[in-house]
Order: structure tokens, then C-alpha cells, then sequence
């Protein structure tokens, strides 16, 4: 994450080492940690990752800052020194997630693992991971490298904000009026993203910026040096008062000493709200963002000598955890992920525990055996070089095995994975003008349409692989996370707030540029409806209302799907699975010969948003395939004699998709078949 301010020889001016930044550093990470471990105790863990961006544009603002000052600023040191100070750690991580996932992962878990590891190294991750779907999506867990979106965000500041310095420095320019215009335009982004397109606002560096800025800001304010420092204590005005207040507030007495212990504190107490407040269902970052921003601001604005800072945050456990925070964030997050995977649920408390225990060794480690001897030393230069080609051959190495569709040839057993593994991949374009992580897939003349979020993709792969002459002809639009619901764009999570409204528009579009769709296909995760709160549920289904009305007036037939049973385990723990680490790890749960009560996520909310839908629209068929899965309530299949029927928890398998498109088929011919015979009639 941020550079460790420790002095090192060489032209670049480095920043005195303040142990209590290493402290808050600690923090940080160990919100993250405990967010990703522990997500239902430490619920606003992840605004540690906002901390670590104030940190790195303090520090590395500072270093630019004095070095521009001192005239011994020079690209190739600034950026050998980036690459000593991220690549060895990450190489490490990455090579280690390749080796094991190429024994313990599946060919379709192998391609995504690839194409991860080439989004890492060339430190795109952010975009890649956007293009996918949210931080807080069920399907961030089986991504070992999720976390990498951050480092990518760091890795284009550090492109874009030495170059913006030099050239402003060049040109005589005000660095301070640059570093707050630059901060105010991305934060302005920020608030504008959270409400249009909130994967948008956390995973875009422009939108994330500000956070960086802010220790860019800060990093102006309390340096000292001629020509470019604030004035001297002597002189008057709003200036003069503000570098008292910075750099000598106890010069003025006791009242100096107290007013940084009241920074200090107030920095603590925003950082512990943020952890208590916000959570993964806020619209984030947007304006909650400001609560561990301006709290890390304050705490380094505060000083070291300051009360918190001293007694708390250069206390020797935490400067400890922050010397290794690099790492241990690194390290935590593919082991939980790795975890996650293998036993195909969410790991136990223990196994968690274990988990966050060996990543804090291996960061331990990394920082003493990789870390500091690459760093410190000679050949600075000659080490950059090399560990810039070899994340070259890492990242090439990566995108292979997305390439080469997870070198499937790993597993000798790997023939007949298709039927289980599911997820149809979004290969098919309609040309539309869609936003990131949506899905458009057609035949060439669809005659009925399926809309909705991703449990969509399996009824439309079972319709299209049925081979009926009829419904077999189909359009799937969509977006994951979205609900067909016009207007209705903060409708489910709020990781999945924006661009549904985009996805929505083109939907209705596309189904009125094809006269020969008669039917349209409306379907939801039932979990999103479970997890909306009365006045968002109110919303939802006045949006579903305004959809069937835009495509009712199209002269289309609608057709709600009822969403299938939901499992509270991953149907994955039932595969005999090719690789027999995962065999002999996994414990097959009960569940996997028929469920009980106990095994299904209860949905009244959902059933009740049904009943509403069914009142409010007499013209609308409803087909329900529960019977497919359950033979009475509460017992239901998870898999047949050809297979699993679902993916995960929620999601269809190919096999599953093809049994309910089977039955909506049935369902759709009768209801043709009872129109045209009341027609005669």
C-alpha cells in the first residue's frame, strides 16, 4: 500500500520516520483484515483502505514536495524506488496465488484467477474488477485478488500526480491551488458517481482521487523550506496563523498542546465512527468517504507528540503491524479467498482465525526476508529493472491462463466440467449501448426477451440450448444486481445502486427495435427484495409496475419468473470435484441428498413483493418453478442424476437453467394454446 517513511540515501528527500503514521497504518489494515475475516463484527472494516490512500498522498506528496524544493526531483529514482518499495511483495503474492490455484482450482476458477494476476501486475485491477461486479458482491469471496483493485488506484496516482507536480512546478504554478483543484473536481465526481453509479465512484481512480489529495494537501501544509513553505510564524494573516498552527501550536502555551490532543482525538472518534456507521449497504464512498478521510487527516495533522499519537498509535505492537501492513494486506485476502473456495462455503471461524494467523507470518516474512533486503542496498537501479521484467513475465504468465481458458489440460478429469460450472459467458453483443458488468446476448430473431439480473444468464442459456424452434429463439439483456424495475435505480444494495437505470433504458429500447419478440421474461434474486428496506421495496415495485407498463404499451406479454429456492450453502460442496485436494478438504453437507427447512434462506418478504406484483397486474402471467426443485415445502433437490442444479447458493447451473426454461416453455405454449382457443370460442 503507502510508502514506509523510513530516510534512505539517494537524490530524493525523504520525510522523518513519525512511528505514529506507522501506527495508523496498523489500523488500517487491521480494519481491512477484520472486515474481510470477520464482515458481520468489523461491518465498516473496509474504509481502511480510504485511510491507506490519505497515508500514501502524504507521504509521497511530501517526498516530491522537498525534493522539487531542493531541485533533486528525477523520475527514474522516484519510480526505482516505487518499484523496490511494491513489486517484490506483490510478485511473491502473485506467484504464490498462480502455484495454488493451478492444484486447487477449477478450469473456469483457474481463467479468472489468470486474467486477475494480469490485472495486477500491470495494476489495471480497479478496472477489471469493475468490469466484473461490486467489492461487496456474493462473488467477491472466490476472488483471491479482489483486494488488488486498491494498489491499482495508488499505482495510477503515482503516474499521474509526480508528472502533474513537475510540470506545475515547472511553470511556477501554486502546487497548493493545484493539489486542491485537482481534490475538489474528484470529489465533486465522487458524490455525482455515488448517486448515478456507485461501482463507478469506488472503483475509477478520478473518482477517488480526493482521498489521495487530501494527504497531498496536508503534505503542502506542514513541510518546511524556503520559497515554497507557508510564511514565517512572524508574518500576519490567514497564512501566518495557519503554519502556527501547524508546525508550532506550542509556542503559543498550553492552549497549542491542547489543540493537537483535540485534532488527535476528534481523527480517532471519525475512523471509529466510520467503523461503526458505515456499512457495505451505504452508498460508498460518496460523502461517508469523508469520515476516514478527515479523521486520517487529523491524526496526521495532529503530530506525533500529540496525546493519541503517542500513547496509541506509537505504541510498539501497532508500529509492529504497521512496518508489515504492506504484505499482511497482501497475504489475507487470497488465504480467506483460497479458503472460501476450497470448502465451498464461507470458511469456519476457526479456519478464519487461521487464516489471518499465517498471513500475519508470511507478511512477517516477506517484509524481512524480501522486503527490506531488496530495498536497502546497492544496485537500486539494476533491481528496479529486474523486478519490472519480471512482473512482465507474471503478468504474461497470467493472461495465458486466462488465454487458454484455466489450462484445463491441468486435470484429467476435467472433461464434462461444463454442466456444472454453470455461468453462461457473455460472449454474445448487441451493440447496445450498455454500462460495465452488463450482459447482452441474442439469436437472430428472439421471440421472447429475458430481463433481470444475473439470474437471468441460466433460464437464458436453457432456453437458447432447448431447441425449440420457438422460445429457443431469444434476447437476454441485463446487468448484474439490477432489477428490471424502471426508475427504481437504488433498488438491492447499494454496491449495485448504479448504471441500472443505463442498463434499463437500453432494455426497453431493444426490445422495441424487435417486432418479433411477443414475450418478455421478468426475473429477480429474491435475496435482493429479503434485503430492502420498506420504503426501497416501495420503490422496486412501482418501478416493476412502470416496466410492465412501458412494455405492455410495445404490444409485449409479460411473464414474471419467480426466482428458485435459495440455499444457505454452496451447492459446489456437492461435486465429486476433479482436483482431490478439494475432495478430501471439502465436507459434504446433508443438505446434498435432499435439503430440510434449515437448509433454504427464507424469503417472506420476497413472497409477499409476489403478491403485491399479482394484484397490481391482472395481465401479467406468473410461472413459478419451485415444483421443479421441491417436492413439498422445504425439501428440495440440489442436484439429479445428471448433475447439480445450481451453481453456488442462488445461482442455476446449465442444468438447472435448461429445467426451468423446459418448464417455462410448457408454461408459455398452453398460455398460446388457451388464447387461441378463446379466440375460437
Amino acid at each position: 500500500m503507502a510508502f514506509h517513511p523510513q530516510s534512505e540515501p539517494g537524490d530524493l528527500v525523504h520525510p522523518k520516520y513519525r512511528a505514529d503514521i506507522d501506527g495508523l497504518r496498523a489500523i488500517a489494515v487491521l480494519s481491512v483484515v477484520g472486515f474481510h475475516a470477520f464482515p458481520t463484527w468489523v461491518k465498516g472494516g473496509f474504509i481502511g483502505v480510504d485511510i491507506f490512500f490519505v497515508i500514501s498522498g502524504f507521504l509521497i506528496s511530501t517526498i516530491i514536495f522537498q525534493s522539487l524544493q531542493r531541485g533533486s526531483f528525477g523520475f527514474a529514482e522516484f519510480y526505482s524506488r516505487r518499484i523496490r518499495r511494491i513489486f517484490p511483495a506483490l510478485l511473491v503474492v502473485l506467484v504464490a496465488s498462480f502455484a495454488f490455484g493451478w492444484i486447487a482450482l477449477l478450469p473456469h476458477e483457474y481463467k479468472q484467477l489468470g486474467k486477475h494476476i494480469a490485472g495486477g501486475a500491470g495494476f489495471v485491477s480497479n478496472f477489471v474488477m469493475w468490469s466484473e461486479s461490486g467489492y461487496f458482491d456474493d462473488a467477491a469471496d472466490t476472488k483471491p485478488l479482489l483486494h488488488l483493485w486498491s494498489l491499482g488506484i495508488e499505482e495510477q496516482f503515482y503516474i499521474v500526480w509526480p508528472l502533474l507536480l513537475w510540470l506545475s512546478w515547472k511553470r511556477r504554478l501554486n502546487l497548493l491551488a493545484v493539489a486542491l483543484a485537482v481534490g475538489v473536481i474528484s470529489f465533486a465526481l465522487n458524490v455525482y458517481d455515488a448517486g448515478t453509479d456507485v461501482l463507478a465512484a469506488f472503483y475509477e481512480p478520478q473518482s477517488r482521487f480526493w482521498e489521495l489529495m487530501t494527504g497531498s494537501v496536508l503534505a503542502y501544509l506542514m513541510r518546511n523550506g524556503r520559497g515554497v513553505a507557508p510564511p514565517e510564524p512572524a508574518s500576519r494573516g490567514l497564512k501566518a496563523w495557519l503554519h502556527r498552527q501547524i508546525h508550532a501550536p506550542e509556542a503559543h502555551g498550553p492552549n497549542g498542546k491542547t489543540l493537537r490532543d483535540i485534532q488527535s482525538a476528534l481523527g480517532a472518534a471519525l475512523i471509529a465512527a466510520g467503523l461503526f456507521v458505515i456499512t457495505k449497504d451505504k452508498l460508498f464512498p460518496g460523502w461517508w468517504a469523508l469520515l476516514p478521510t478527515v479523521g486520517a487527516a487529523l491524526l496526521i495533522l495532529a503530530g506525533a507528540q500529540a496525546r493519541f499519537n503517542a500513547a496509541v498509535l506509537s505504541n510498539r505492537v501497532l508500529v509492529w503491524i504497521g512496518l508489515i501492513s504492506f504484505p499482511l494486506y497482501l497475504w489475507h485476502w487470497p488465504l480467506l479467498s483460497f479458503a472460501r473456495i476450497v470448502e465451498g462455503e464461507t470458511p469456519s471461524r476457526e479456519l478464519r482465525v487461521a487464516a489471518v494467523l499465517v498471513s500475519i507470518v508470511l507478511a512477517w516474512l516477506t517484509y524481512a526476508l524480501i522486503e527490506k533486503p531488496i530495498r536497502s542496498g546497492k544496485h537500486g537501479q539494476s533491481k528496479a529493472i529486474i523486478l519490472f521484467m519480471l512482473m512482465l513475465v507474471v503478468g504474461g504468465v497470467g493472461y495465458g491462463g486466462y488465454r487458454f481458458d484455466g489450462m484445463a489440460f491441468r486435470l484429467a478429469k476435467a472433461a464434462g466440467l461444463a454442466e456444472s460450472e454453470a455461468s453462461v459467458s457473455n460472449t454474445f453483443d448487441c451493440g447496445a449501448d450498455l454500462p460495465k458488468g452488463s450482459f447482452c446476448q441474442r439469436t437472430a430473431t428472439p421471440k421472447i426477451a429475458v430481463i433481470g439480473d444475473s439470474h437471468s444468464l441460466a433460464l437464458w442459456q436453457g432456453l437458447v440450448s432447448s431447441g425449440d424452434k420457438a422460445f429457443g429463439q431469444t434476447i437476454n439483456i441485463g446487468r448484474g444486481g439490477c432489477l428490471p424495475a424502471l426508475g427504481a435505480e437504488f433498488g438491492g444494495t447499494a454496491a449495485h445502486a448504479g448504471g441500472c437505470e443505463t442498463a434499463m433504458a437500453t432494455v426497453i429500447r431493444t426490445i422495441a427495435e424487435n417486432p418479433s419478440i411477443e414475450f418478455v421474461s421478468l426475473s429477480t434474486y429474491s435475496r435482493t427484495i429479503e434485503r430492502s428496506s420498506d420504503d426501497v421495496l416501495e420503490r422496486i415495485l412501482q418501478g416493476y409496475n412502470e416496466t410492465i407498463r412501458r412494455l405492455n404499451a410495445l404490444g409485449k406479454k409479460v411473464v414474471f419468473v419467480i426466482d428458485q429456492p435459495t440455499l444457505k450453502h454452496s451447492a459446489r460442496i456437492c461435486e465429486n470435484s476433479p482436483i482431490e485436494l478439494r475432495n478430501a478438504l471439502v465436507k459434504k453437507k446433508k443438505f446434498c441428498g435432499g435439503t430440510t427447512p434449515d437448509d433454504l434462506e427464507p424469503h417472506p418478504r420476497y413472497d409477499s413483493f409476489v403478491a403485491r406484483l399479482k394484484a397490481e397486474n391482472a395481465g401479467v402471467l406468473f410461472y413459478d418453478p419451485t415444483a421443479i426443485f421441491c417436492e413439498r415445502e422445504g425439501s428440495c433437490k440440489v442436484s439429479d442424476p445428471s448433475g447439480l442444479l445450481y451453481a453456488d447458493s442462488h445461482h442455476l447451473s446449465a442444468r438447472g437453467g435448461s429445467l426451468v426454461a423446459k418448464g417455462l416453455i410448457g408454461f408459455l405454449e398452453r398460455q398460446e394454446r388457451h388464447a387461441a382457443e378463446r379466440v375460437q370460442r
